[in-house]
């Protein structure tokens, strides 16, 4: 009994010491900068406009596929690859005269973590659409771009030079709050940098072209450790 209790009273303090510790980490960590440079030499820092990443009020990746039943019908949330851990799911709208497909992805932990406007046909295409009311002038993302554009119009809403084809933007963003908290409890009182706390957020825009102009845009966002 006697060693049981003086067990107890030698963990007590070693918990609270632990305790302190994660909470004047986090405390230290989180008065970090919000981002910081991108780590991969391969990507432009940083991110492109929020527009850029926004159509018909629907934002990556802030909103999420429930949101969709705001402005569109319901989506009919489908995966043609349910035996691919890396694919997908997606939700896909087609415009009243079937002409462009407007489709959402969710991947992950991400519930929206992509779109795409695309001309419509039956080798672009996922296997189930939705048909809409929606004409294809409509379908624009906040800052304008939508399809038929020049690469002259569509570079200069991304507010760079000679889009076409992939484009990737990278930046090391802070962890909030909670999310780090989680991490700090998970590794205890292992000593770690703050540089630890920041995940690398990355979006890739695709931008294609035919005779008409603009033929496909695409989004997409994803964050790593």
């Amino acid at each position: 009994m006697q060693k049981l209790l003086l067990f107890v009273l030698l963990a007590f303090p070693l918990s609270v010491i632990s305790s302190e510790f994660n909470k004047n980490l986090q405390s230290e960590c989180s008065k970090g900068p919000k981002t910081k440079e991108s780590r991969y030499s391969f990507a432009k820092s940083g991110s492109i406009n929020a527009s850029n990443l926004t159509i018909m009020g629907i934002n990556v990746p802030n909103n999420s596929m429930k949101d969709l039943a705001t402005i569109l019908p319901k989506p009919l949330i489908s995966d043609d690859q349910p035996g691919c851990a890396s694919c997908s799911d997606y939700a896909c709208y087609l415009t009243k005269d079937e002409s462009t497909a407007l489709i959402f992805y969710r991947y992950a932990a991400w519930d929206l973590n992509g779109f795409e406007i695309l001309k419509a046909s039956k080798d672009s295409l996922p296997i189930q659409c939705i048909s809409t009311r929606l004409e294809g002038e409509s379908i624009l993302t906040e800052s304008g771009i939508g399809l038929g554009l020049t690469k002259a119009e569509v570079s200069k809403r991304l507010d760079l030079k000679d889009v076409e084809g992939k484009v990737v933007f990278s930046q090391q963003k802070l962890m909030e709050p909670e999310i780090m908290e989680q991490h700090i409890q998970m590794m205890g009182s292992n000593s770690v940098e703050c540089d630890y706390f920041y995940v690398d957020a990355t979006t890739t825009v695709i931008a294609e072209y035919d005779e008409t102009g603009l033929s496909k845009y695409s989004v997409r966002y994803t964050e790593s450790m």
